[in-house]
């Protein structure tokens, strides 16, 4: 995970230690779903032991020292995926400092291991590249986008989202959420995390009032304030400009200046 490290600023030194000790006590916890796998794991003599290598070593080791010791441990393993989440992390830096000399720094990085990188990131993720096409035109963009519920397609995609997510919930009467579902896409932004939130809060509301069942007030009590779903709409619209390509209009008017 890419953390903020060093006074809410990301750290490239943060980083590599990061990378460096997950070579050695890896973080399994997307492998286990219950206390009892958690114990066998924990208790896993190949973890013990690499925590116990992990502890003697120093943790003073320079940023290129630890840059180094991760690529020789990688290629040793045959380390084939580096994986970054929150990458937009990286967009937060000191003046001197842009997200794509970092970028630079993990492509050089992996290519000399043999490995992959696979990054993920909010809105503000093209930033990552700005300035660099060399790192947009070497990078594959999968674009994860919020569902359009103005468009019929999008709108069908959402309803079957929102039924496949209430399955885990219980309702008074099941047809709640169909029957709410153009204002639980005006509160979430038609977003699948947001709608898994919503429905955690109203669940909890249910709850406080000593119900399991879920009913209307519930959800509507679940509703973000004002100034946060604007924050949330904001983002996607983010997204959208993030998403959509050039306008033709000006790239022919532009081919019309180098085409002579």
């Amino acid at each position: 995970m890419t953390l903020l490290a060093e006074n809410s600023y990301f750290n490239s030194r943060g980083l590599a230690h990061d990378c460096l000790e997950q070579m050695f006590v890896p973080n399994i916890d997307w492998l286990i779903d219950d206390a009892e796998a958690r114990d066998f794991h924990e208790g896993g003599s190949a973890l013990s032991k690499s925590r116990e290598v992990w502890a003697g070593l120093s943790k003073d080791v320079t940023e290129i020292k630890a840059w180094s010791l991760f690529r020789n441990n990688a290629k040793a393993r045959g380390l084939k995926l580096l994986s970054l989440e929150h990458a937009s992390a990286m967009c937060i830096n000191h003046r001197d400092k842009s997200p794509a000399q970092h970028i630079m720094n993990i492509m050089s990085l992996t290519e000399d291991i043999g490995a992959m990188s696979l990054m993920t990131s909010i809105q503000n993720g093209p930033k990552l590249w700005e300035g660099r096409s060399e790192i947009r035109r070497r990078a594959d963009v999968i674009w994860l986008a919020p569902y359009d519920v103005s468009i019929k397609e999008d709108r069908q995609c959402f309803l079957r989202m929102l039924k496949s997510i209430c399955e885990r919930y219980q309702f008074r009467t099941a047809d709640l959420p169909a029957k709410l579902a153009p204002e639980i896409a005006v509160t979430t932004a038609a977003v699948c995390g947001e709608v898994v939130n919503l429905f955690d809060r109203a669940a909890q509301h249910a709850s406080d009032a000593g119900r399991v069942e879920i009913i209307k007030s519930d959800i509507e009590q679940a509703y973000y304030p004002k100034a946060e779903l604007e924050t949330l709409w904001q983002d996607v619209r983010e997204f959208w400009i993030a998403y959509k390509s050039h306008n033709p209009a000006e790239v022919s008017r532009l081919a019309t200046e180098i085409w002579v």
